[in-house]
């Protein structure tokens, strides 16, 4: 999933005034598992970015918090799928969410000191929450599809599902996966659409807001990564089920 969500550099009109946020009651909630942190989301996800990314940064990124809150004694919400092979995660505009409660309770992690994607979670129970947040990625949030629901309490239910990053997945969670909507990276005809999102902005409902200085330095929403330093031990990937990646692997003398 990293290619939809990867850093794309700071861009100018963070700062420019689209629209006001939503107001009144939201369509839908995101919560964590013991609900002290809570994302009022506004309007319908961004389908084109409804999916489960089966890589294993992203995989290895979700058994690391789902550890962490057995280690602490806490009780999270897991990002993973049902087949625990992947992540899943549903999108909205940074102008279509706001945090109703507990943005001092969000925190960032990194897979690696020197990765450039920051990940989310609550502090309060662990719940891995936004699978990227950080100043330079682009104009929505990926929030934990297993924390959402409808403001009435209902189970949310995304249209379709694509399921992507195949080439990186558990090839033994892989290969069993239905054929429908499955694909090895991810599918060529949503690229339009994320480049128009990331370089238009002005053509898509949400995605220019306005960036208060509080909220650039929230795990989340625009923290710098740089000041990030919790990091995923790297044995967590064969935990995970995966080899370590070249970068945690030390080369051998001659």
């Amino acid at each position: 999933l990293a290619p939809w969500l990867s850093p794309v550099g700071e861009h100018p009109w963070l700062n420019q005034r689209a629209r006001e946020m939503p107001e009144g009651q939201p369509d839908y909630v995101c919560a964590c598992a013991c609900g002290e942190v809570k994302f009022d989301l506004y309007g319908e996800p961004i389908e084109c970015l409804e999916s489960s990314c089966y890589c294993n940064d992203c995989t290895t990124a979700a058994v690391y918090m789902d550890e962490k809150a057995k280690q602490e004694g806490k009780k999270n919400m897991t990002m993973r799928t049902d087949d625990g092979g992947g992540v899943g995660v549903s999108c909205w505009m940074l102008g279509n969410m706001s945090v109703s409660k507990g943005k001092n309770k969000l925190r960032g992690f990194k897979l690696s000191a020197g990765s450039k994607l920051c990940r989310v979670y609550t502090s309060c129970c662990d719940t891995y929450i936004i699978l990227v947040g950080n100043s330079g990625a682009p104009r929505w949030r990926g929030f934990n599809r297993n924390c959402i629901t409808r403001a009435d309490g209902s189970p949310f239910q995304p249209k379709q599902i694509t399921k992507v990053m195949g080439k990186f997945a558990s090839k033994d969670v892989w290969d069993k996966l239905p054929p429908e909507n499955k694909y090895p990276l991810i599918p060529w005809g949503i690229l339009p659409r994320v480049l128009s999102i990331t370089f238009l902005p002005f053509l898509f409902k949400g995605a220019i807001v306005t960036v208060s200085d509080e909220d650039r330095r929230v795990p989340g929403l625009f923290v710098d990564r740089e000041t990030i330093t919790e990091l995923v031990p790297p044995e967590t990937y064969i935990t995970a089920g995966f080899d370590l990646p070249k970068s945690a692997v030390k080369p051998t003398g001659t």
